[in-house]
């Protein structure tokens, strides 16, 4: 049989699917674009989130796209050291991620999280989430987040001038880094620990992994890391005092800066060939490099750099006996240090006020979490409590109802002449009590589907199973003039589905398609196992078709069509709810495409792992 093309979904559910890629894609292209244009970034995350908050307006919120968006949004304001915004968008994110069992991305997400703890001066806390992130780490089996998160937790200590335990967590880093072979992460723990190592009086095995850092950025052609590499050796050798070696790498470090727009880098650099020339007494020449220096610290808004360059000016300048100038930069000095410590003091409040926030939402996170786990409980208690009414309604009710049509029975056999009219009435009595029969073992039936107690899964053959369920209804078919055509897969196929409630969803659809197929119609039932597309089993007619209004709500309990000729068949309106009930029981999906006038088909579209993989097909 000729190859199988997959049926067009529904009209909105393609709509609700191009919605989630729109919003990925937004969400990718903000990540991509912090490095070079964090502005951007930030607004294009921010209309993912809108978007994926309120389904464009049509659908639910997407979950996986307001996680991402809200982690994005993390991200930007993370680098623009907005690090209370930073904590509130990630902690929204990882609610998403924990509550998904996204352990990869959680972990991510709690890093950055601690690390904007670590920010706000609070090293404790940050302690506690970076261990969690680990937790996460370790349960996504993430080699690479794990080496990130040791990386982190080395730059708090670093930051803490803790340098010996700076230099531990750099080299589990390296090592968690080396496993993965990622060259980046590698890259990255060699400089921060040539970085550590210079403070701990190890220059040796500083210049060690600072050439390897700078031959790791070489190779990897990135550019921003050399930068950071040749500063990196410039400050090992001007801590050997080999100040010929240092201005050398200072210099490369400073023209690469330049050239790739880093201008704290830059700023590093020149500062760095000041100080050398101040080390080797030439006052004139620092001089030079140290006032370009101020003037970008300046420009930055640096006040420590400030400080540090104006205090080697002073220095400067005294030791060539310009004692005006030296005093000036003293008196600049002294204001510097007085505006730092006011800076300090109004960054401990304000730190203190987005600390308090921050504790607020982890306090409000976990209070989500709790009642989340709460709300589960009460609702398999619910859940409990709905099937025992069922159970119990279900069979109470069947009970009279079979009372009913025995006793009808009876009633036709005793009263064999009767009137026309009360024949007519029993034959009423009869076929009501058939369809209130049959409503009521299809409620009881979506209650034994819905608690998953129904389903228990069999291998059996795709071939035989598709051609049994299918000629069940030649007579039918033949009865009504319409044609059933079987194509099923070869005979190697297997099919692991529960064997009752699987085929009473396929015959459910076969009898429909055949029941609104005119005279002279077409019923197609095909069988799908291919290595391009998902497994699956369609069933197609030439029947009346659905209408668009119609098409979305056809699964829905107790659902009768408008369509005229729909609306008047016999039903409970429950057929279609079950078939998509036990089709979900399965891990499988159910789709439909319509046009009135031209037919219809129903596509089941089955986990690839229930089914085996054929080559071909047989008719």
């Amino acid at each position: 049989m000729s190859t199988h093309s997959n049926p067009e979904p529904l009209e909105y559910a393609a709509d609700e699917l191009a919605l989630h890629q729109r919003v990925d894609a937004m969400t990718a292209e903000a990540f991509n674009l912090i490095t070079y244009n964090v502005e951007k970034a930030e607004a294009i995350a921010q209309q993912a989130l809108a978007i994926a908050e309120s389904g464009g307006g049509e659908f639910p919120p997407y979950a996986k796209g307001v996680a991402d968006s809200c982690d994005s949004l993390a991200s930007a304001h993370f680098d623009l050291a907005n690090y209370s915004l930073a904590f509130r968008y990630g902690a929204r994110a990882y609610e998403y991620y924990d509550a998904m069992n996204q352990h990869k991305t959680a972990a991510n997400t709690r890093r950055r999280m601690a690390s904007c703890i670590k920010y706000l001066g609070e090293y404790s806390e940050a302690l506690d989430l970076f261990s969690q992130a680990l937790e996460h780490a370790l349960q996504a089996n993430d080699i690479r987040e794990q080496g990130a998160i040791h990386n982190s937790v080395g730059i708090m200590y670093q930051h803490r001038q803790d340098h010996e335990q700076a230099v531990y967590f750099f080299k589990r880093a390296l090592d968690l880094f080396q496993i993965e072979d990622h060259k980046p992460g590698i890259c990255m723990a060699k400089g921060n620990l040539g970085a550590s190592l210079i403070h701990c009086g190890e220059h040796d095995q500083a210049l060690t992994y600072g050439r390897d850092s700078l031959a790791l950025a070489d190779d990897l052609n990135e550019l921003r890391k050399k930068t950071f590499a040749l500063q990196l050796l410039g400050d090992v050798y001007f801590a050997k005092e080999d100040f010929a070696q240092a201005r050398d790498f200072y210099g490369q470090s400073f023209e690469l800066a330049q050239r790739v727009g880093q201008s704290t880098a830059e700023r590093f650099a020149i500062a760095g060939l000041g100080k050398v020339f101040m080390a080797t007494n030439q006052p004139e020449e620092a001089i030079i490099f140290l006032k370009e220096a101020l003037d970008k610290s300046t420009d930055q808004k640096n006040r420590d750099h400030q400080y540090q360059c104006v205090c080697l000016l002073a220095e400067a300048h005294e030791l060539l006996g310009e004692w005006r100038i030296a005093n000036s930069y003293l008196r600049r000095s002294l204001e510097l240090h007085q505006a730092i410590f006011d800076d300090q003091n109004e960054a401990r409040v304000a730190n203190l006020q987005m600390l308090y926030k921050t504790r607020l939402a982890v306090e409000e996170a976990e209070l989500q979490r709790q009642l989340r786990a709460q709300d589960q409980q009460y609702f398999e208690r619910l859940s409990d409590l709905r099937n025992e009414f069922f159970n119990a309604a279900t069979h109470d009710l069947k009970n009279p109802l079979t009372a009913i049509m025995l006793s009808t029975g009876l009633l036709r056999n005793k009263l064999r002449s009767m009137a026309p009219s009360l024949l007519q009435h029993l034959n009423s009595i009869e076929h009501q009590s058939k369809v209130m029969r049959e409503l009521v073992e299809q409620i009881l039936d979506i209650a034994k589907l819905e608690t998953g107690r129904a389903i228990s899964p069999h291998k059996l053959n795709f071939e035989s199973f598709l051609n049994d369920a299918t000629e069940q209804f030649a007579d039918m078919a033949g009865e009504s003039g319409v044609a059933l055509r079987c194509f099923a897969p070869k005979q190697d196929s297997t099919l692991e589905v529960d064997p009752i409630m699987f085929r009473r969803a396929l015959t459910n659809l076969i009898s429909n398609a055949i029941k609104y197929t005119p005279k002279g119609g077409t019923v197609t039932v095909t069988g799908i196992v291919d290595n391009v597309n998902d497994p699956e089993i369609r069933v197609t007619d030439t029947g009346i078709g659905i209408d668009a209004d119609d098409l979305p709500h056809i699964f829905e309990n107790f659902y009768r069509c408008e369509n005229g000729v729909l609306a008047d068949s016999d039903g409970t309106g429950l057929g279609l709810s079950i078939v998509k009930t036990i089709v979900e029981q399965h891990d499988a999906d159910i789709r439909v495409s319509s046009k009135p006038g031209e037919g219809s088909s129903f596509s089941i579209l089955l986990n690839p792992e229930t089914v085996s993989a054929a080559e071909a097909y047989t008719c």
